[in-house]
């Protein structure tokens, strides 16, 4: 029987506890840059929405450019240009369905967030990367605090 444990990854931030799926998301290829910003991963979200409205404008303006270099007629440039628009709109939801969880990882860990493992405890990754922990609590401190975010104690002694 499969360990179904081993599904998500825990990262928390003071109270705040997330989990990310681990392996691809078929909610990230169906609905792309909604997914992102409900996984509150803003920056993704806003780069993927900006390749998806652009993109397909850049592709088209490349195979007509390269179609009339080779001598085609319009219907065949036509007809590769929507081609290549529909391999784009799968192809960047294919790479956010199976790098969008690690992405969504990194982006907790840029915005404070720690891994934990399913004790509650901080995991070896936390320990191994010499994170300032508060002497009070045990909860990572961001650089430079002052005050830890989890009790409030005073650090600045």
């Amino acid at each position: 029987m499969p360990d179904n444990t081993k599904k998500f990854k825990r990262y928390v931030r003071g109270n705040e506890y997330v989990l990310v799926k681990q392996g691809v998301s078929w909610p990230a290829f169906f609905f792309t840059f909604f997914w992102a910003f409900y996984k509150k991963a803003y920056k993704l979200g806003c780069i993927v929405f900006a390749t998806l409205l652009f993109g397909q404008y850049i592709v088209a303006f490349f195979i007509g450019f390269v179609g009339a270099i080779m001598g085609l007629r319009i219907g065949d440039v036509s007809a590769l240009t929507i081609l290549g628009q529909y391999a784009f709109f799968i192809l960047v939801p294919g790479i956010l369905h199976y790098k969008g969880n690690k992405w969504v990882e990194k982006e907790l860990v840029s915005k404070g967030f720690t891994e934990i493992d399913d004790n509650g405890n901080f995991s070896n990754v936390c320990r191994t990367n010499n994170i300032e922990k508060c002497p009070y609590c045990d909860n990572p401190l961001p650089d430079n605090a002052r005050h830890c975010p989890s009790c409030g104690a005073d650090l600045s002694k």
